[in-house]
């Protein structure tokens, strides 16, 4: 499909943006499965594998920092030639890239019409959820001089706030305009930077239970053979000068989770979660090549005026299905409010496919934080349906094909539901979006107490994708509190610039229906060819929800702009 000869305008509600026809697909048997759980493997309790406890490096305040000059390459020009996927993970992967066909003919998806496709209008009477705001963000020139931005977004009702490696910038969130910063993470953490190190990998989010910014950074030795999880928490509610905030309390957080006699591990692909009692983190390791993934729970409350910031650890508790090997991709939930628990989800991505397993931990008895460690039991479960690695994607005009990463990377719970999705081969030929929406369960307090994972119910599975000859990936999935979801991803074709798509569904259309095959348009549309392979792995979107702003949602997307590395937009619309 030609890019330029898919998209027709829409009406006046949201002026100047295009729509795609999108096939949205679901899976048979994984439709209307609430009838029960899907669990694959006997819950497991897991024993911590150790206490670890953050250094406090005390505070600092963004009013007094220097701001970045564009084209200035700042401090962290060395990431460009960091291929974070390092050694034997790298070479398998690459080596799956160019496999083709890697799709099994089992578990093969099967369309819906198009008339049980068509859903209700979204707020605004559109099709799919009502474009408000869409800005540019932070470029490669203007912020780290590296390849690729990751990026990560946090918002309230007044700010938004972007991160790529080693830049933040703080916007106005009634315009979109830049109102502070670029600002380095080095100096952003500069009472726990160690002279020569590096950053990347930046996580943000605006904690609502306690109203304060909360920013975590992978700090890496110049090495690159060790690193650490810098973390910063807001003094106030605010994320920058002038009042009443600008402060953040600073902690670092040492990273060698599977020692191996000196020889240290990596952290690497961090993700955060939150939930009201704990600041949620979780690692893939490396010492030359993979060797597993931690889980890493933080007692938060005390941090939030300086104090404490302790809590434990988990090695490899999430494994693939079958348990023979640990999960290569995890992440915990973003939650808001009290919940029942803090989940942390795994897919098998990186080890080839087809798969139908998501791995789910459950972190219960949070409110007790302060004097127990957290009970932890996890499980496998079968979502009914099969993805698989991506392949390659194809762009426009490119030296190279582009590696869209793997696996699921933000993962958020709302309304008793964790969203997720990833980049998946479809056919051996193209790549497509692969979503699910699932209720966790847990036991009853009588069968254990505190309560254990019991399964999940698998709401729905679908597929997003276009045609043979298009690629989409890079995929954010958010639910509401009324089931509506939203879901943003990327798009190139062999004769198409890589931009970025937004779509959505209301919690009434056809189960695993995605885009109601009109509802679908692009936010930014690529200019540029990407020059570099490595297009990263992170998608970031983030949630403000008020009577005014109702539904409202904040992304980051990487899309080829003017810059021939990479340009980032800032996009708000709303489900509700």
């Amino acid at each position: 499909m030609n890019l330029r000869k898919s998209w027709r305008t829409i009406a006046a509600s949201v002026v100047g943006v295009s729509l795609l026809v999108v096939a949205s697909i679901s899976f048979a048997g994984a439709q209307n499965n609430t009838s029960g759980n899907r669990a694959a493997s006997p819950a497991t309790a897991i024993t911590s594998s150790g206490k670890v406890t953050a250094k406090y490096g005390g505070i600092v305040d963004l009013s007094k920092l220097p701001t970045l000059k564009a084209g200035s390459q700042n401090d962290s020009r060395s990431l460009q030639t960091r291929d974070r996927m390092t050694t034997d993970q790298r070479a398998a992967y690459r080596a799956s890239l160019a496999s083709n066909p890697r799709v099994a003919s089992s578990g093969q998806p099967m369309a819906l019409p198009k008339s049980a496709n068509a859903g209700p209008s979204f707020v605004g009477g559109g099709t799919a959820p009502l474009l408000v705001r869409s800005v540019d963000g932070l470029t490669e020139a203007q912020s780290c001089g590296c390849v690729p931005p990751d990026q990560a977004i946090a918002t309230d009702l007044s700010y938004v706030m972007e991160g790529v490696n080693n830049a933040v910038a703080i916007y106005r969130a009634s315009t979109g305009a830049l109102q502070f910063g670029p600002y380095s993470a080095q100096s952003f953490f500069s009472p726990v930077f160690h002279a020569g190190d590096f950053f990347s990998d930046p996580q943000m989010n605006f904690d609502v239970m306690h109203d304060r910014w909360i920013v975590t950074w992978l700090e890496i030795d110049s090495s690159q053979t060790f690193d650490y999880i810098d973390i910063a928490i807001s003094t106030s509610n605010s994320p920058t000068q002038p009042t009443p905030g600008a402060q953040y309390y600073i902690y670092q957080l040492g990273t060698n989770f599977e020692p191996n006699g000196g020889t240290p591990s990596f952290c690497d692909y961090d993700t955060m979660g939150t939930e009201v009692y704990s600041l949620d983190l979780t690692c893939v390791n490396f010492r030359g090549s993979f060797v597993g993934n931690t889980m890493i729970s933080l007692y938060k409350i005390p941090a939030l005026s300086g104090g404490t910031l302790a809590g434990f650890f988990y090695n490899d508790a999430l494994k693939i299905s079958g348990g023979s090997a640990p999960a290569f991709r995890l992440s915990p939930a973003i939650e808001e409010g009290v919940q029942d628990a803090e989940f942390f989800v795994s897919t098998d991505a990186g080890y080839g496919g087809p798969s139908q397993n998501l791995g789910i931990c459950a972190f219960t008895n949070l409110r007790n934080f302060d004097t127990v460690a957290p009970t932890v039991t996890c499980q496998n479960v079968n979502l009914g349906a099969n993805y698989t690695d991506p392949l390659a994607v194809r762009q426009s005009g490119g030296p190279n094909n582009i590696d869209p990463g793997l696996g699921p990377k933000q993962v958020y719970y709302k309304g008793g539901r964790l969203y997720i999705a990833q980049t998946t081969a479809i056919g051996g030929v193209h790549d497509g979006i692969y979503w699910a929406e699932v209720q966790p369960q847990l036991t009853t307090q009588a069968a254990h107490n505190p309560q254990w994972i019991n399964g999940a119910i698998i709401t729905q599975t679908g597929l997003s994708f276009y045609s043979d000859t298009t690629d989409t990936w890079m995929p954010t999935i958010m639910g509401t509190d009324e089931n509506d979801i939203s879901l943003v991803y990327n798009y190139s074709t062999t004769t198409s610039f890589p931009s970025i798509v937004v779509t959505g569904r209301k919690a009434t259309d056809a189960q695993g229906g995605m885009g109601q095959f009109v509802g679908s348009y692009f936010v930014a549309v690529g200019t540029h060819h990407s020059t570099f392979g490595r297009w990263g792995d992170y998608s970031a979107c983030a949630v403000t929800l008020n009577s005014v702003t109702r539904g409202g949602i904040w992304c980051a997307g990487e899309y080829a702009g003017a810059d021939p590395v990479w340009n980032t937009r800032l996009y708000n619309f709303r489900t509700e």
